[in-house]
């Protein structure tokens, strides 16, 4: 059986999910009891999760009508882009420097992964955020530095949060692939820490430019 900790846990990201999925209208109040019910547990579990995401400032507690969801601003939004620019680079150069030939390897399973995701001429917002995604947590994760990957992850999350507010009412956008995610690796396999940081910094660029037109 699950201890509250983990249950807690557990129910913390599941609305996480749901919030960055755009499963809650953003102007509904959420509700402890709903909650509770919708996830199968007890309010305690569901009150602490709550609790957490308001310390995080994703939610806020409306006295005598529930938990709302924050809205980000376009400086917030702003702001991430420019602090997962500089805290990738650096993890970029860390990681860079500790490819080993198991490192290696799974740049090289990620690289076929990236392909599969990426085989059309053109491909929506959407997915070319998830396969980003994917890809800078993993050199994060490569970086060796944990709290490095848990700042980056926050970084992600909260543009994800921005991005769905944006194309709130509308379809996410289908661009001409960037080709990038695959030249990112192709560099790091190589062993070429300056032209890895140069894709990389430009995937993020070109994330920012996209953003800023919507």
């Amino acid at each position: 059986m699950a201890n509250a900790g983990s249950l807690k846990k557990k129910i913390y990201q599941q609305i996480f999910q749901k919030i960055i999925n755009n499963e809650f209208p953003l102007d509904e109040f959420l509700v402890e009891g709903k909650l509770a019910e919708m996830f199968g547990v007890s309010r305690a579990p569901v009150r602490e999760a709550l609790v957490e995401l308001c310390n995080e400032k994703i939610l806020r507690n409306i006295p005598r009508a529930g938990y709302q969801i924050v809205q980000l601003s376009q400086k917030e939004l702003r702001d991430a882009l420019q602090l997962r620019l500089i805290l990738e680079t650096e993890g970029m150069k860390m990681a860079c420097g500790r490819l080993n030939d198991g490192s290696v390897a799974r740049l090289k399973a990620l690289k076929k992964e990236l392909r599969e995701l990426e085989n059309g001429e053109v491909i929506s917002l959407e997915s070319w955020m998830t396969s980003g995604s994917h890809l800078h947590l993993t050199i994060a994760e490569l970086s060796g530095n944990q709290l490095l990957y848990e700042k980056i992850q926050e970084t992600h999350n909260i543009i994800r949060r921005a991005t769905v507010q944006i194309y709130l009412n509308q379809d996410y956008p289908r661009r001409e692939q960037p080709l990038l995610h695959e030249r990112i690796v192709n560099a790091m396999i190589r062993g070429d820490k300056g032209k890895a940081v140069e894709l990389l910094r430009k995937d993020i660029n070109t994330l920012r430019e996209i953003l800023q037109e919507a």
